[in-house]
């Protein structure tokens, strides 16, 4: 019984962990797009400009 209450703590600590990471990585990747979308927006303005 012990353990199988050690194997489901540790699995449950594991799928937290992965979470978190995914989670991170979300948004990060979300970061990522916005300063490409603003990067784009200046890019957009220096062509129109010119």
């Amino acid at each position: 019984m012990k353990f199988l209450f050690s194997s489901i703590a540790i699995f449950s600590l594991q799928n937290c962990v992965y979470n978190l990471n995914h989670i991170d990585r979300i948004e990060k990747t979300e970061k990522n797009w916005i300063v490409e979308e603003k990067n784009q927006e200046k890019q957009n303005e220096v062509t129109s400009n010119n």
